[in-house]
């Protein structure tokens, strides 16, 4: 009864005071609006992804940050849909330390790359139809462009749901991410692991990673990288732990996410299977430009538990003052009403309004985010 009453005005399907959905009629157009939501004045690249392939998706978002600072759009293999290509030219990507003005990443038909340079821009396809080999060549190019590159984040990918929210932070800060299985790693990632000896970080619990595979990764870095899980008992519970996560290392790794004093923002994205495609779509915009946002999940009717409690968290509580000040809190939903619901962007609302019931923050130990080895 909500959502139909609701969906009969703008908003708060739209927005409200602390919440901004983007969204269209599909991925291919929600991905869309975020480049332009977000790249306003056009950019260096563009980044071309299949739609309804999130394992090749999460392999493309390595390349989203700098210095080839990049939308990713989502387009079908066969040809290049009218919307995606409108925005390519909206945006006139430059090229400038990219290996090509669009970069498509999967197994793409020629007629999509020939699409492409026929509106005058030059294009480079990377990978092929296995994402493992796939996100092994966007981590090799990222450490062409970007030589310091010291971490990797491996997830599942038979359960892509746990790991997921990590291509946030591939957009944000350029660690790749990689694939194993539950009880292996594949030998493309077997390679790079062992040729560049990082510090490696494992999404999801030992039932969807297992301590076998834990261990196999600290034999084929050699002792040289630091090994560590972010876990969980929920895709929503490892999300959130991922938020707050920051690594005891030199080299910087972890949205450390956990104080109420800083004012926090996420994106909130739906775990369903079907929408799967938008989670690594997020960071591409929402976690490498304004509020560099972790992303957090909701289902479509629902705020899991382990996201309202940790947003409560990191909610700055009352204020304190005689009038109103900063610090505030704001979300994005991604997704239209089919996807995320309106209620639950007004539960959402509630949840990031300054002053809800607060549960205290505290910064989590690197054990802590390793409990269930």
């Amino acid at each position: 009864m909500m959502t139909t009453r609701f969906t009969r005005f703008l908003y708060p399907a739209v927005a409200t005071p602390n919440t901004t959905r983007i969204a269209a009629v599909d991925d291919i157009g929600t991905a869309v609006a975020l480049s332009r939501f977000g790249w306003l004045h056009g950019s260096n690249a563009v980044i071309l992804a299949p739609v309804n392939q999130p394992a090749l998706d999460a392999a493309a978002f390595t390349l989203v940050h700098f210095p080839i600072d990049a939308p990713i759009l989502l387009n079908p293999l066969g040809t290049l849909d009218p919307r995606v290509a409108e925005e390519i030219q909206r945006l006139m990507p430059a090229g400038v330390d990219a290996p090509a003005q669009v970069l498509l990443v999967g197994p793409f038909a020629p007629a999509v790359s020939l699409a492409i340079q026929a509106l005058g821009f030059t294009t480079d396809t990377i990978g092929s139809a296995d994402p493992i080999s796939t996100a092994v060549a966007t981590a090799t190019l990222r450490r062409a462009v970007e030589p310091g590159v010291r971490n990797v984040t491996l997830i599942s990918l038979e359960d892509l749901v746990w790991g997921l929210p990590a291509t946030a932070w591939a957009a944000h800060f350029g660690d790749p991410v990689l694939f194993v299985h539950a009880q292996s790693i594949p030998a493309p990632t077997a390679t790079y692991l062992s040729t560049f000896e990082p510090n490696a970080y494992l999404m999801g619990p030992p039932v969807v990673i297992s301590r076998t595979v834990l261990d196999q990764v600290r034999d084929l870095t050699h002792g040289v990288g630091y090994v560590a899980r972010i876990t969980g008992f929920s895709p929503a519970e490892v999300a959130a732990h991922y938020a707050r996560f920051f690594a005891p290392t030199e080299s910087v790794y972890g949205w450390a996410r956990w104080s109420p004093d800083d004012g926090q923002a996420f994106t909130f994205v739906s775990s369903a299977g079907g929408a799967l495609d938008l989670v690594p779509v997020a960071g591409a915009t929402l976690s490498h430009r304004g509020k560099h946002t972790p992303v957090l999940y909701v289902a479509h009717d629902e705020v899991p538990p382990a996201t309202e409690t940790y947003v409560m968290s990191v909610n700055p509580g009352p204020f304190q003052g005689v009038q109103e000040a900063p610090p505030f809190m704001h979300g994005f939903i991604l997704g239209n009403e089919g996807v995320v619901s309106v209620p639950v962007q007004i539960a959402l609302d509630t949840l990031l309004t300054r002053g809800a019931h607060v549960m205290g923050g505290s910064a989590p130990t690197a054990v802590d985010m390793r409990t269930h080895h």
